[in-house]
């Protein structure tokens, strides 16, 4: 079945990584959705000619250092303002599904990603989603929350995949940064808000890619090796043992 494909990209000054990506993107044709926080170095910000539709925003937090104490210069500011700005653009374009990818995520092809579509279309499911279970997320005073369990709608924003339809009714158009410290918990809200607000349910809607961030068996998809410092199979087993931990705490 063919499928059309659209891919948004947020990123800062990951230039070499995201130019490869457009010529990966670009080999199938799919439209391209690029929204740049203006890096300090002028030499990586991105030719809007390479790509369907370039933004470029200033950068609000005003430093590289995405572990930051200061709420107002979090790094959810910045990837709300970027991502919200990056779905109402996407209503413009004829496309089934988008997939979504911060500017370290390296894409080589879409084998692995058309496998997860295709299980979302025999499943009815429309967000395809990883999460942090077992993992403590960061709470919005900047301080050791609660743990991640199997009922959080919580979710990763480095790499997702949503069904078109949902783009043309509104969700992530207007991320509210629920939490400055954890994209994830922003993430989560706007789209339990979302389907809230349309006689939805977020688990009905969702397909969950992995229980765990940066998964390895994505064919195609590779994560910056600064997010993932465990081999594939070494990986997959610690997550599932902080899985099951987390069902007795």
């Amino acid at each position: 079945m063919f499928v059309k494909i659209g891919v948004i990209i947020s990123m800062y000054d990951e230039y070499d990584n995201v130019i490869k990506n457009i010529q990966n993107i670009n080999k199938n044709s799919f439209p391209i959705i690029v929204v740049q926080s203006e890096p300090k170095d002028s030499d990586k910000i991105i030719d809007s000619n390479l790509v369907n539709y370039y933004k470029k925003f200033p950068d609000i937090m005003g430093t590289g250092n995405i572990f930051t104490d200061d709420a107002t210069k979090a790094i959810c500011h910045p990837l709300s303002r970027n991502l919200s700005h990056a779905f109402k653009t996407a209503n413009s374009f004829d496309v089934n599904w988008w997939i979504v990818l911060f500017g370290d995520v390296e894409l080589y092809n879409f084998k692995g990603i058309i496998k997860i579509i295709n299980k979302m279309n025999s499943q009815n499911k429309s967000l395809g989603i990883t999460r942090e279970i077992g993992l403590t997320c960061t709470n919005k005073f900047g301080m050791p929350g609660k743990v991640e369990k199997s009922n959080s709608h919580n979710f990763v924003p480095t790499f997702f995949i949503i069904n078109s339809k949902l783009i043309k009714k509104g969700i992530f158009q207007e991320i509210e940064v629920t939490n400055p410290f954890a994209m994830e918990e922003c993430m989560g809200d706007a789209a339990t808000k979302f389907f809230k607000e349309n006689n939805s349910d977020f688990f009905e809607q969702s397909y969950i890619i992995a229980d765990y961030a940066y998964p390895k068996f994505i064919e195609g998809l590779k994560y910056n090796s600064d997010r993932t410092i465990l081999p594939r199979y070494v990986d997959g087993a610690v997550n599932a043992l902080r899985r099951f931990k987390t069902q007795f705490s």
